[in-house]
């Protein structure tokens, strides 16, 4: 009976039991059928374990209870063992499965959830392990792995939650940290790239690692990339920027930037003297990253093109915030920078398998302004000083001529300026130099010419006789530059050398020539007195009234014969022959006299004697034309009046401008031809005009010499009045013309 009893006890706890736990189950499927009470299961466990523990000692006594009464009707439960046996054995209702699915649903609720909490309650965990592997750079890409796995989860659970704030707003607080994670790791990671070039020598595996993160997400950029193509959307499209990572973009902009800052850092403090110096330690990093740093990376990133195309433009920029700031430059550094840029920078560059493009010294273009500037101002001053000093000194003979240092000093500070800019390999700078070194050239040149022709009469005559063959041999020099410059130049440069120095070289022949006129000047200033009188009375009655002047002239003809260029003392003889020539001239209309035999014999006189001396230093060819005019002048005085058309026919071959104004004038002074002669001759002379008829106007002494034609002006209005009185027949010619004369001097007062 016992044993029934406690059989039928046992059953009842177990029917009680399976009761229980069907509502248990039951309500735990109601309270976790709403995933925002998840948060609360660790609440419900507790409580659960209390109504649990409640249940079973209710249990226990009812058990106990139950056991008494089992006792009391032991008979009816041995009678109804059978029944209750066969009821036993069929226990598996099809509620009870359920049931059971029920709870193992539940089960594995609770059993997610515990999981979830416990992940939850691990992250700050997680993220400080996470931290402390980042300290270690070589960690890198364990790091990548942690990190993505926590922004997975991150995500995943955000996503659930999206529906629920209150649950949103609790994962949010929850997985704030891991955002900063993120934000640190990408600092990490740039740095690393940032700081390639130095790591590389210690640590390559790094960069490895880190190189291996960023192609891991370039492929799932890749894939974004492919799905947005699939769904026919542009990968382009701003709005669609969000879905990539860009880490290889965001690697070249801190390698863009590190280059940058290092660059920065390097010039920022230092002046330019040290920028060559400075530049090339810059410059041998490349070689690092060709010989190590490129092995660290795929072919794909093109590595050391990167590299160099970075430093390339951060040495444009350095040298482009030099010319911005030209004080912080001098022209010494200038001509190292642009030297630099042409000679070592584009060889080395080029030593590597890079091109450069711009070439660097593009970037040098805008210091050329400061640096020609500069050699403008400096040659300047040195010419006009070369000058200045040159007057002060005594002419030297070199070669048997006598020259002064400043051409020699010039042109041995033009060679210089021409050598550094040349050794600068670069020959847009090359040319601008020269083109300031012919500045000063043409600065010397105007700095003499303006001595010359301001204060001749205070120069030494050395000094003036020095200029001559100063320029004489400054024409070679510019021939020699011409000539030996022009093959070192590139095109379109040099063509335009001959054109730059050519006028110099010209200029060099006008001082030359300026020179030996101003050099005539001081000759005749010491002749201006005898000169003067020429055809006065003393001229007349001294029939060796010429000879002073001859010696005079034979005198400074020798202090200069040999000393200059013989080319020039040529011309200076013949300077000379045409100043006598033209006093003649002058002085014939000029003097207030008559015209006679007497004249003519004093003009063969002087003619004769000047054509001895001056045949003595130049060609009797050269002597005679020149002696010409004196000549047919002298036939027109002393000729017959039907001759004299004849003369001047000879005169108008020679003399095209010659005018029958003049020869009127001249023949008005005659005191032998009658009314009518004079007449008769003056109209022939304009016959031979007519029959010449249009003539090249060749300029001789009769308009080239201002005295000359201010004199033939002033007897055109005498020679129209004495024409009209000889036409007339009303007036005595000789003395018309002193009334003329007279009434010409008037007028002009």
């Amino acid at each position: 009976m016992l044993h029934s009893g406690d059989t039928y006890g046992e059953t009842t706890q177990i029917s009680m039991e399976v009761a229980a736990k069907k509502m248990a189950a039951k309500k735990v499927s109601e309270m976790l059928s709403n995933p925002s009470q998840m948060a609360k299961v660790e609440d419900m466990k507790i409580f659960t374990k209390m109504q649990f523990t409640q249940a079973e000692n209710s249990v226990k006594t009812m058990m106990s209870s139950l056991l008494e009464e089992t006792k009391l009707a032991y008979s009816l439960i041995d009678e109804s063992q059978r029944n209750i046996d066969t009821i036993q054995n069929s226990m598996i209702p099809p509620t009870d499965h359920l049931v059971i699915r029920e709870v193992d649903l539940i089960r594995r609720n609770l059993s997610g959830v515990l999981m979830e909490i416990g992940r939850f309650i691990k992250i700050p965990d997680m993220i400080q392990r996470i931290e402390t592997m980042m300290e270690r750079d070589i960690n890198i890409l364990s790091v990548h792995g942690e990190v993505r796995m926590l922004e997975k989860m991150r995500d995943s659970s955000m996503k659930s939650a999206a529906m629920d704030p209150e649950e949103l707003a609790i994962l949010i607080r929850i997985f704030d940290p891991v955002q900063n994670l993120l934000r640190t790791f990408d600092e990490k990671l740039m740095k690393i790239f940032a700081s390639a070039i130095s790591l590389v020598q210690k640590s390559p595996a790094v960069i490895v690692k880190a190189v291996q993160v960023v192609e891991r997400e370039q492929m799932l950029d890749d894939q974004v990339r492919s799905h947005l193509l699939k769904k026919k959307k542009d990968p382009e499209d701003p709005s669609n920027r969000d879905e990539f990572r860009f880490y290889r973009e965001k690697a070249y902009q801190a390698i863009s930037q590190s280059v940058q800052e290092h660059f920065q850092e390097t010039f920022g403090d230092n002046s330019a003297d040290a920028f060559t110096d400075l530049s090339q330690k810059l410059l041998d990093e490349l070689p690092v990253v060709l010989d190590e740093l490129i092995f660290c990376f795929p072919k794909s990133w093109k590595i050391f093109e990167y590299y160099c195309k970075e430093y390339h433009k951060n040495f444009i920029t350095t040298i482009l915030n030099y010319s911005i700031q030209p004080e912080k430059i001098t022209p010494n550094d200038i001509i190292e920078i642009i030297g630099w840029a042409g000679n070592g920078y584009q060889a080395q560059m080029e030593g590597l398998g890079y091109d450069p493009q711009p070439p660097l010294q593009q970037a040098c273009e805008p210091l050329y302004g400061t640096y020609r500037d500069h050699i403008r101002a400096l040659m300047t001053e040195w010419a006009k000083r070369f000058v200045e000093q040159d007057i002060e000194k005594e002419p030297e003979i070199v070669d048997g001529l006598v020259v002064t240092l400043a051409p020699t000093l010039l042109f041995e500070s033009v060679d210089v300026q021409i050598k550094i800019a040349r050794d600068t390999n670069d020959s847009a700078f090359f040319f601008g130099t020269m083109v300031e070194t012919a500045n000063a050239l043409e600065v010397f040149q105007s700095e003499v010419l303006q001595r010359l022709r301001d204060n001749w009469q205070d120069l030494p005559l050395e000094w003036i006789m020095a200029q001559i063959n100063n320029a004489f041999k400054c024409c070679d020099k510019i021939d020699q530059m011409v000539s030996t410059l022009a093959p070192l130049l590139e095109e379109p440069y040099d063509s335009q050398i001959a054109p730059l120095y050519e006028p110099i070289g010209e200029k060099f022949t006008t001082v030359s020539k300026e020179s030996l006129s101003v050099l005539a000047d001081v000759i005749w200033k010491d002749l201006e007195a005898p000169l003067d009188q020429i055809f006065d009375l003393d001229w007349y009655d001294n029939k060796d009234f010429i000879n002073p002047i001859i010696a005079t002239i034979g005198s400074y003809f020798g202090d200069i014969d040999t000393y200059i260029v013989e080319n020039y003392f040529r011309r200076l003889c013949m300077e000379c022959l045409d100043r006598l020539t033209q006093t003649y001239i002058r002085n014939i209309f000029e003097k207030s006299h008559t015209l006679d035999s007497n004249t003519a014999e004093r003009l063969i006189t002087d003619e004769e004697k000047i054509r001895t001396f001056f045949t003595q230093h130049i060609k009797d060819t050269i002597v005679n034309p020149k002696l010409q005019i004196l000549a047919d002048l002298r036939e027109l005085i002393d000729a017959e009046a039907d001759m004299l058309p004849l003369y001047f026919h000879s005169i108008v071959k020679n003399y095209p401008d010659v005018t029958t104004h003049i020869i009127a004038a001249l023949l008005s002074m005659r005191k032998d031809l009658s009314k009518s002669e004079m007449k008769s001759a003056v109209e022939g002379c304009e016959k031979v005009m007519e029959k010449e008829g249009t003539r090249e106007m060749k300029k001789t002494i009769f308009s080239t010499h201002c005295k000359i034609t201010s004199l033939v002006n002033t007897n055109r209005t005498i020679t129209v009045y004495l024409a009209l009185a000889v036409k007339m027949q009303t007036v005595d010619t000789e003395d018309h013309y002193k009334d003329c004369k007279s009434f010409e001097r008037n007028k002009h007062q």
